[in-house]
């Protein structure tokens, strides 16, 4: 062939060539670079978004199944704050923002049922509010939000980490075979809640 021959380049031509080539090679890598950084940090928020999500999910579900088992409308799930002393409300169904309010942080010095199951770590049952010595604050509560009967129940886990309450209120108290059902679930919730929990610090390690 040519020199002028349309498939033979010149030596120049081909430097040229390679240039272009190893710049835009060097161009798509930074841009990739930056884009598998842009795209970590989102994967960080969003595992962090993730981990409460979870929580609050398994909390939701646990409150579920533990309306359904008691035939209830109403009911809270609450997380132990140990570092400040008292449990807070992080699920809930069928209560006013008085009673959320009200009840939103308890500790185990309050007298009502929540308050002495964590304190008891063990099931509380108030067949009726109205005749509850312990605490008569609750009977006007009771009394606004619509119920007579509730049952705390903690969530402790297989290996005893006390984790929360799970709560139940209605017009009448649960059967013996519908507590342990709900004990069953409160174990159940809290061993979900240690495995997130577990798996959480070691996505947080570096």
């Amino acid at each position: 062939m040519t020199a002028d021959h349309p498939f033979v380049r010149s030596e120049r031509a081909i430097r040229e060539s390679d240039l272009l080539s190893a710049e835009r090679l060097r161009v798509r890598h930074q841009f990739s670079d930056r884009l598998k950084q842009r795209r970590l940090a989102a994967l960080a928020m969003t595992l962090q978004a993730m981990r409460a999500k979870s929580e609050l999910f398994v909390a939701n579900i646990a409150l579920e199944e533990a309306l359904v088992i008691t035939r209830q409308m109403q009911g809270n799930v609450q997380f132990v704050e140990w570092r400040a002393g008292y449990l807070e409300i992080v699920a809930h169904r069928g209560f006013s923002t008085e009673f959320l309010t009200t009840f939103q942080r308890v500790r185990s010095s309050d007298g009502c049922a929540c308050g002495r199951a964590l304190l008891q770590r063990r099931t509380v049952l108030v067949h009726d509010v109205y005749y509850d010595k312990r605490f008569p604050a609750l009977r006007a509560v009771g009394q606004e939000a619509g119920f007579i009967s509730v049952q705390s129940t903690p969530l402790i886990s297989s290996n005893g980490a006390l984790l929360g309450i799970i709560s139940t209120h209605g017009t009448c108290g649960p059967t013996d075979e519908q507590l342990e059902q709900i004990k069953t679930l409160a174990q159940r919730t809290a061993n979900e809640l240690v495995r997130l929990r577990a798996r959480n610090i070691l996505i947080s390690r570096p």
